[in-house]
């Protein structure tokens, strides 16, 4: 027969201790700094997020739009899966992000969608005329981003 305590010696590296009344392994030695490396994170990202606003604003192409959704959806959900850590500066995201994120999934889905339209001239002027709309609603909200310094209060939030 043999006892647990060889088994799991058995087993090497890979037989953590388990933490009382969990199945879980016990956190590693580094994993109390886990505060640090997330606020690393988070300022990376939200550093990216401003860059990749201001080539947008300066150059509003499909590729800078596109850039610009994909920080936010990053930005996103790295503050909710961090709104515990960081309660201000996660209210502050995620209230002013949504909108944004959606304006520019929009906007996207046009522009992957009016080549397929090149046949049709009364479909392909119509989803012009909406993508210029929302290209004007997009603009606007990352001008209201910048003008409120949205990321860099939130930065500095993470400290």
């Amino acid at each position: 027969m043999i006892d647990a305590q060889s088994d799991s010696h058995s087993r090497g590296a890979a037989a953590r201790p388990r933490a009382r009344g969990t199945g879980c392994p016990r956190a590693r030695p580094g994993a109390r700094h886990a505060r640090g490396i997330s606020g690393k994170i988070l300022r990376k990202r939200l550093r990216r997020l401003e860059q990749r606003l201001e080539v947008a604003l300066e150059h509003p192409t499909p590729v800078a739009f596109h850039r610009v959704r994909i920080s936010v959806k990053q930005v996103r959900y790295l503050f909710e899966l961090s709104r515990r850590e960081f309660p201000k500066a996660a209210k502050l995201l995620l209230a002013e992000v949504p909108p944004l994120q959606y304006a520019l999934g929009e906007i996207h889905d046009l522009d992957t969608r009016l080549p397929l339209l090149r046949r049709r001239p009364d479909l392909l002027r119509e989803q012009k005329e909406d993508r210029a709309r929302l290209e004007k609603i997009i603009l606007a909200q990352m001008e209201h981003w910048e003008a409120l310094r949205i990321s860099p209060r939130a930065r500095r939030m993470l400290d």
